[in-house]
This record gives C-alpha cells, sequence and structure tokens, in this order.
C-alpha cells in the first residue's frame, strides 16, 4: 500500500502566559536548535488546524489550550 502524502502544512500557537508574556519552547531539531521558538508543528493527515495546534502546543509544552482566534 503507498503512503499516504502528508501535508505541508504548519501551525504555529501564541500562548498567552499573562497579561505581558507568552510561552516559548527551545527548538530540540534543526534548523536553529537551541532557539526560541513559538509551539508547533505539522498537521497530520486527516487533522484540521486547529486540532493540530491543540496537540502540537500540548506535546510541546504539557499545557492544554483552546483557540481564541485563528490567523491565517
Amino acid at each position: 500500500m503507498p503512503k499516504p502524502i502528508t501535508p505541508l502544512v504548519a501551525v504555529d500557537a501564541v500562548v498567552k502566559y499573562s497579561e505581558n508574556s507568552i510561552v516559548l519552547i527551545r527548538r530540540k531539531n534543526p534548523p536553529f536548535r537551541g532557539e526560541f521558538a513559538l509551539p508547533g508543528g505539522f498537521v497530520d493527515v486527516g487533522e484540521t488546524v486547529e486540532e493540530a495546534c491543540i496537540r502540537e502546543t500540548y506535546e510541546e509544552t504539557n499545557i492544554r489550550v483552546s483557540i481564541k482566534k485563528l490567523i491565517g
């Protein structure tokens, strides 16, 4: 059986921590390993952008979020 084609769509989340701060992660993989970034990643096959954003945020930060606003 052929592999499904993975969509090349990525998401990033801006997670508000307090009035004047957001959550950042340190990148584990190249490019920019060790640098700060927004939590995010690729959308899986059959997944919505919203689901991917929630999943990636949880996987990378262990924080459960809900979508307040979608941009893009």
